[in-house]
């Protein structure tokens, strides 16, 4: 899947990893994106995000737990 306009929503706070293309996920394997560095990073602490994806001119949404 090519991954493009990554972002992690968590209520009206938002991190973007950079518009356009942000990689490749290949089938039956993963990849990691490390967030940039914030000084509210505590907003983003336990809860649930949505990470958010474009895909072709389309948006994709999955809903993710956060580590406390």
């Amino acid at each position: 899947m090519r991954i493009q306009d990554l972002a992690v929503r968590s209520g009206a706070d938002s991190i973007s990893f950079g518009r356009g293309l942000n990689g490749y996920v290949l089938a039956n394997s993963t990849r990691r994106w490390t967030a940039p560095a914030r000084t509210d990073a505590q907003a983003f602490v336990g809860g649930s995000a949505t990470v958010v994806t474009g895909d072709g001119g389309h948006e994709n949404r999955q809903a993710v737990a956060l580590a406390d």
